[in-house]
């Protein structure tokens, strides 16, 4: 754009910007083509600077925003396991994502396990939209043994409440797999299961490569068999904590201080 009466904007001033430009503008005999230029590249310069900041500026809120509702609703949960890093992290039962991606940060990988269709489809989506090449899909059920399993379904919940457990006349039939036979010679940081009253089928599937797992946060659906699980994980050499909230079911978090494989 020339400057027809030979004026420089002033470099080194305390006003604003937008106030030199101004004042520029004011002292300088622009014409009506020299006008529309500015106009025009200003305005395609500031669109482009909302557009490629806002789209960073959504990937890192949707994260935040969806992982601040699962911790209003699983706070002593989000809080152990925001406190966590490592190399892998296995997330049985991914739903949504709601742990996936929030820790997918705080980890070198981690592997998403979620058997229902409509899940995997959003996951899929969500891992290139933000970006996480570190994230692994897998879409199997986690259980005592592999092959085909009847997978009943929640009517009340498209997303989420799928179980191998009872009988319910919606279900689809999909492919299940141990832990043990899909992560064997791995050393493991952390598992997060949540698989609506199928843990302990998740465990027994990963009995023979426990001394490789490091950590276990468990959702369990039974109450009644805290106990159970508390003695079960203990006598492979894990500690264990109870996190409870009125909201949600208790969860155990079980922790060994290294890896005895």
């Amino acid at each position: 754009m020339k400057n027809q009466s030979g004026l420089q904007p002033k470099h080194g001033s305390n006003r604003p910007q937008f106030l030199q430009t101004i004042r520029y503008i004011k002292t300088t005999r622009w014409s009506l083509k020299d006008f529309i230029e500015f106009a025009l590249t200003t305005t395609i310069r500031v669109w482009l600077r909302l557009v490629m900041g806002k789209e960073k500026r959504d990937k890192e809120q949707w994260v935040r925003r969806f992982y601040d509702s699962w911790a209003n609703y699983e706070p002593e949960v989000s809080r152990a396991l925001r406190q966590i890093r490592g190399n892998v992290f296995i997330d049985v039962g991914a739903s949504r994502g709601q742990y996936t991606f929030p820790l997918s940060k705080r980890f070198g990988h981690v592997y998403s396990l979620e058997p229902l269709a409509e899940n995997i489809k959003f996951l899929r989506h969500e891992v290139l939209r933000l970006r996480r090449p570190n994230v692994s899909l897998l879409q199997l059920a986690a259980s005592n043994e592999y092959g085909r399993v009847r997978l009943n379904l929640n009517p009340n919940n498209i997303y989420g409440g799928a179980s191998l457990l009872g009988a319910s006349e919606r279900h689809e039939f999909v492919d299940a797999q141990t832990l043990s036979g899909l992560f064997g010679g791995m050393d493991i940081d952390l598992v997060k299961v949540d698989v609506e009253g199928g843990e302990w089928l998740v465990l027994k599937g990963a009995e023979s490569i426990m001394p490789q797992i490091k950590r276990w946060m468990i959702e369990l659906h039974d109450p009644a068999r805290e106990k159970e699980l508390d003695s079960y994980l203990r006598r492979y050499g894990y500690r264990t904590c109870w996190l409870k909230n009125a909201r949600s079911l208790p969860h155990i978090f079980a922790t060994r201080d290294k890896i005895t494989a």
